[in-house]
């Protein structure tokens, strides 16, 4: 099977047919028959390099009339040839297998240029990345993916909110970069919430494991199924619970538990695109526990939050304000 594959290959490099990869295994084939001392490479001319195919060809022990300089190293030859033989075939199928025009472009593919994908208000986003890997991006967020997505590391950036389910590659790391924090798995699923506006960055664990750095590089935890992490982007202090829900903005619902009212806020525009400020200095302590869902109409929902904390709301524009 080698001797058939390499009589191929030989012959492909003695028509000139043979491909510039091809060529180089050939020659690099070639080069280590070199004697290792001063005198010249045992296949430094055509003639030395035909005799050799034509053996090959043949499957055949070397003619008597060789060249002197083939009889003075025929034993070399023979211990070499195995070695010799084995790496070609193997330098060849490599090749066969991995060079192809559609592996060329797979690998360019894979090695993709930085490109980044947004959301507008009320719009979400479903990614596929090169390896197969789904980002369900939220509404009025950003994904930046860095150049070399898929090679020595799966790197992106994130502002705002997203679900990723990642495909497992233990030897790519999968690494989501946040303005304060730095999330880091092999593969699993889990939501990030990283709005500006928010006071605290949240990490959840669908399935799977996460570690969480922040902006120093300290590790906060190592977080498994149902956990999140909370994180106080203004005292870089965190906090971490168990959840019974990750990632409920897919179905329509926000889960708001013990929220500030930046929190409650983030919610409002996300879902109904409108801005929500408040005129009552006690409405920024209030704390928030409720469901929105996207089925709701927007007083609907304003009805719920005022009825918690005896408040009133007006509308101007496509801003609500509380007082």
């Amino acid at each position: 099977m080698i001797f058939k594959k390499l009589k191929k290959l030989l012959r492909k490099y003695e028509d000139n047919s043979a491909s510039p990869a091809e060529r180089k295994a050939v020659d690099i084939w070639y080069e280590s028959f070199s004697v290792q001392n001063d005198s010249a490479p045992l296949f430094d001319t055509e003639t030395a390099r035909s005799a050799m195919r034509q053996r090959i060809w043949a499957n055949l022990p070397m003619s008597t009339k060789q060249p002197s300089w083939l009889r003075r190293h025929r034993y070399v030859l023979l211990g070499l040839s195995t070695a010799a033989l084995l790496a070609v075939v193997f330098s060849w199928n490599y090749m066969q297998r991995h060079l192809t025009p559609q592996d060329s472009k797979m690998q360019e593919a894979n090695y993709i240029a930085a490109f980044t994908a947004s959301t507008t208000t009320k719009e979400r986003k479903l990614i596929t990345l090169p390896d197969s890997s789904r980002v369900w991006l939220n509404a009025n967020s950003t994904l930046s993916v860095d150049a070399g997505y898929g090679t020595s590391v799966r790197q992106m950036q994130l502002e705002g909110e997203a679900f990723f389910d990642v495909s497992p590659d233990p030897a790519k790391p999968f690494v989501v970069k946040t303005k304060h924090i730095k999330i880091q798995v092999l593969g699993t699923a889990f939501n990030i919430q990283a709005y500006a506006a928010t006071e605290k960055f949240r990490v959840g664990v669908a399935h799977g494991k996460v570690a969480v750095w922040d902006h120093a590089e300290q590790e906060l935890n190592q977080l498994t199924k149902g956990q999140v992490l909370s994180y106080d982007i203004h005292n870089g202090e965190s906090t971490t619970q168990q959840a019974a829900v990750i990632g409920s903005w897919r179905e329509g619902r926000v889960i708001l538990e013990q929220a500030s009212f930046k929190d409650l806020a983030q919610a409002i525009y996300t879902i109904y695109g409108m801005r929500l400020r408040n005129e009552s200095r006690s409405a920024q302590k209030y704390s928030y526990n409720l469901q929105i869902r996207n089925n709701r109409s927007l007083e609907q929902t304003l009805d719920v939050v005022c009825g918690m904390h005896q408040l009133h709301y007006r509308r101007e524009d496509n801003e609500i304000i509380l007082y």
